[in-house]
């Protein structure tokens, strides 16, 4: 029990005994005991509301102050039992309602503080906040409305006013050293104080001309002296007198302190680094800093590098530096052909697979995977990297009515082997590369790749009379080479015949070119490829990064500059003339034919009547 609630104490215990001869309200009769309560509280300037009927000692009485002289508690309204008000506890601040401790803040403000301007107390008092966590904000004729100060300070007194600025005011006036001795002492260093400046006190910035920085800078004299202090144990009394406290941070008009320095850098170095005209530059920036910088090296993206760093040391940026890691990342694939997956993002971890299409038409469909330590080498990409081989493959082996036996696993390279039934129920086992390059031709009983020449067509009635489609379509090899090529395939579709990874375009799509057996579609394209012999494909057309596979039917290829039109209207004409004379007269009359070929049609021609 503090003193003052032991006085209290004392006062009460003394009026009970004097006035009513107890010295415990128990000993009083029940029916006496409220009026004995309600003069007890008057005495000490607390009046009972009149509708309040006793209960017990522990049960809340409500009551008002009511003090002659000035008092913080004046007028205030509160409540507290008799077992608390007889041993002299006082009211608690937290036990008030919002409008009475409102009404007491304002009477201490009053009363020791002399305060009778604005306040915000209605906004800013909240019931569920005790003293030490409640803030308050006051106002002030020079300064007007103060940052919020605690409001225990001002309730325990122990504010030594209403306003900081106020203080700090008279505290650095009473320390304000003379203008003239500053500039005095400061023009014998590496500075010279600029005239005409209005100076307040020791914190005033005060604007001079750095001799070493060769740049305008500011300082206060309280800065100089507490960074003059710090260095005196380190520096002897000759090198103290001369000490000049200041450096980068100390410099105005930062932006283009930079761009200054930052361009010399650059005359220097023969670099051609920016400032980020976005960025906000700190006022107080210093070497240490990270610097915002656009680097030409990194694509012009954002890097963050230490000022010491790049001007003083001269260490460039280097990929760790860039900003927006994702962002670069994902332009670097663009350019090289790949486009990121939407939602990825940069790990960190450059070996870590990223996910993404190829801008080649040829690759529609595949998703492929290569790490950023990959790319940032330059390496390239071809089907060996799709992570999504089963599904893209086993849709084709869909289109093409085959049936896969053994499953395509996304995480094995194209070497992987891989068993496929095809539409005649022949089960074949190669490398999922060699259906990759050519689908149709998976089978090795289907295509017993015998060369479609004259003899076998003529020996063997089953090839032919296969149904076959005559193709004219736009390819691409892995290095983005372009050709064009004619050939004939079994499946209307020609990427089935060609495989997906080279075919961009069907040039014959639009024209509707009828279904031919087979001994037709090879008298035709022989013919074509005669006619169109000008423009024969002279450059490599590579279907590996080895270069050690060779494109099949690299013969039929022809130059990008093959009209598309003229190839229309001669398979059109060839198609016409062939169905009006048939198959083997076409071959005599319009392809070269040796002796030995012109024996073998004569022999089947007879054949042909005598059956």
């Amino acid at each position: 029990m503090n003193n003052k609630a032991s006085i209290r104490q004392t006062q009460i215990l003394s009026f009970l005994k004097s006035k009513y001869g107890i010295s415990s309200l128990g000993e009083a009769n029940y029916k006496k005991r409220e009026m004995i309560i309600r003069d007890t509280f008057s005495l000490m300037n607390r009046i009972i509301d009149e509708g309040w009927v006793y209960k017990n000692s522990h049960s809340k009485i409500p009551f008002i102050f009511k003090l002659d002289n000035p008092n913080d508690w004046n007028q205030t309204r509160a409540e507290q039992s008799w077992d608390k008000f007889v041993v002299g506890k006082e009211v608690q601040y937290f036990g008030l309602t919002k409008e009475n401790r409102i009404k007491l803040i304002r009477n201490v403000l009053k009363n020791s503080y002399q305060y009778a301007l604005d306040d915000k107390l209605e906004e800013e008092i909240e019931v569920s906040k005790t003293i030490k966590k409640q803030k308050i904000s006051l106002y002030c004729a020079s300064h007007g409305w103060n940052d919020p100060i605690n409001l225990s300070s001002i309730l325990q007194k122990t504010a030594k006013g209403t306003c900081t600025l106020c203080l700090k005011h008279d505290v650095h006036e009473a320390q304000r050293v003379d203008f003239e001795r500053i500039v005095k002492e400061w023009n014998l260093l590496e500075r010279t104080v600029s005239e005409g400046q209005i100076y307040v006190n020791n914190r005033t910035p005060i604007r001079f001309y750095s001799k070493c920085y060769q740049w305008f800078a500011e300082q206060s004299w309280d800065s100089y002296q507490l960074h003059k202090e710090k260095a005196k144990h380190s520096l002897t009394e000759e090198e103290y007198l001369s000490y000049d406290p200041h450096d980068e941070r100390s410099l105005v008009d930062k932006p283009n302190y930079l761009k200054k320095i930052l361009d010399d850098f650059n005359k220097v170095n023969k670099k051609a680094f920016k400032l980020d005209p976005a960025w906000e530059i700190p006022s107080n920036i210093g070497k240490r800093n990270e610097l915002h910088i656009l680097d030409p090296q990194w694509k012009n993206h954002l890097v963050l590098t230490p000022w010491q760093t790049l001007i003083d040391q001269k260490k460039y940026p280097n990929f760790k530096s860039i900003a927006d890691k994702s962002k670069y990342i994902r332009e670097v694939f663009e350019e090289s052909g790949r486009n990121i997956l939407l939602d990825w993002s940069y790990s960190g971890d450059a070996h870590q697979v990223i996910p993404f299409t190829s801008k080649r038409p040829c690759h529609e469909g595949m998703i492929f995977a290569n790490s950023w330590n990959h790319v940032s080498n330059g390496l390239g990409f071809s089907i060996q990297a799709m992570i999504n081989k089963s599904t893209y493959y086993g849709s084709i082996v869909e289109d093409l009515d085959y049936r896969l036996i053994t499953p395509i696993d996304d995480g094995s390279a194209m070497s992987q082997m891989v068993s496929i039934e095809c539409d005649a129920f022949h089960a074949s086992t190669k490398s999922l590369y060699s259906f990759a390059i050519a689908p149709e031709s998976f089978c090795h009983i289907c295509s017993n790749h015998k060369p479609d020449s004259l003899k076998v067509l003529i020996n063997d009635k089953e090839r032919r009379n296969q149904k076959t489609y005559i193709y004219y379509c736009l390819l691409q090899d892995i290095r983005s080479r372009s050709a064009k090529k004619i050939g004939i395939t079994k499946h209307k579709n020609p990427k089935h015949r060609l495989g997906a990874s080279f075919f961009i375009k069907d040039l014959a799509a639009d024209h509707c070119f009828p279904m031919l057996n087979r001994a037709e579609a090879c008298a035709v394209e022989r013919k074509l490829l005669i006619e169109t012999g000008d423009w024969y494909y002279e450059d490599d057309f590579d279907i590996s990064e080895s270069r050690a596979a060779k494109f099949p039917g690299h013969t039929e290829l022809r130059d990008i500059t093959l009209p598309d039109i003229h190839v229309h209207h001669l398979l059109r004409k060839n198609l016409e003339i062939i169905k009006s004379i048939g198959w083997i007269s076409f071959w005599e009359s319009y392809l070269p034919c040796s002796n030995k070929e012109r024996k073998l049609i004569k022999d089947f021609r007879d054949r042909e009547l005598s059956s």
